[in-house]
């Protein structure tokens, strides 16, 4: 796949079902969708389809020299922490478990699955089109109070460095990182190798792993 194809565009990575209400959100914003099995509904929507594994094609992307200006994760796994892996494997990253507690600050809640945390601000089901009010929870009405990816960048963890990331809100319920934060944070891990909190999150919901460089 040539780097025109993304150049300065959006980017979904993932053409399942999360990928394809992106894709009818955005419409013409996106320029390319990376699924490796795409179905007939994704064929026929009328984007460009790269057919590969989602991280390979991210780590791909943003080493070309001409990045997307987003990446839209829609696939069932942390891109984020997955691409660095893949991107600084010279550094020989691992995943660690989760301490009990790491997180206890956040006042969020947390949903642990192996080697992820997942967090919400909500303990129901938030509607799959949210704007992402700036003060209130759309479906409340309530204050929300500071938004989840700051709450994460304010964590004090000893010999823990932070790589949290916001997900920046392209249209409701569509979120999106960009790609020269994405490459900031992977020039300061390169320069600062150990323990790191890698982290996406929007103002509500959010992922974290925690990983080793070495």
């Amino acid at each position: 796949m040539q780097a025109k194809a993304w150049a300065g565009a959006m980017v979904v990575v993932g053409g399942g079902r999360y990928g394809q209400i992106a894709l009818k959100r955005l419409k013409k914003r996106v320029s390319l969708v990376v699924e490796p099995d795409p179905g007939p509904e994704l064929e026929s929507a009328g984007t460009a389809i790269w057919r590969a594994d989602g991280l390979e094609a991210a780590r791909q992307m943003l080493s070309s020299g001409s990045p997307p200006s987003h990446i839209i994760p829609t696939l069932p796994k942390h891109l984020l922490a997955g691409w660095l892996r893949l991107e600084l494997a010279n550094m020989q990253p691992e995943e660690l478990d989760m301490p009990d507690g790491l997180l206890a600050g956040l006042d969020a809640f947390q949903y642990p699955a192996p080697g992820t945390v997942y967090l919400s601000l909500a303990d129901f089901i938030c509607p799959d089109d949210c704007p992402e009010p700036a003060d209130y929870c759309s479906k409340t009405g309530e204050p929300r109070g500071r938004a989840l990816y700051d709450r994460l960048r304010g964590l004090e963890l000893c010999g823990i460095s932070l790589g949290v990331l916001r997900s920046h809100q392209l249209a409701p319920g569509v979120g999106g990182l960009k790609s020269a934060e994405m490459l900031e944070l992977r020039n300061s891990i390169r320069a600062k190798a150990g323990k790191w909190l890698i982290a996406t999150a929007c103002k509500c919901h959010g992922v974290a792993q925690l990983l080793r460089f070495h």
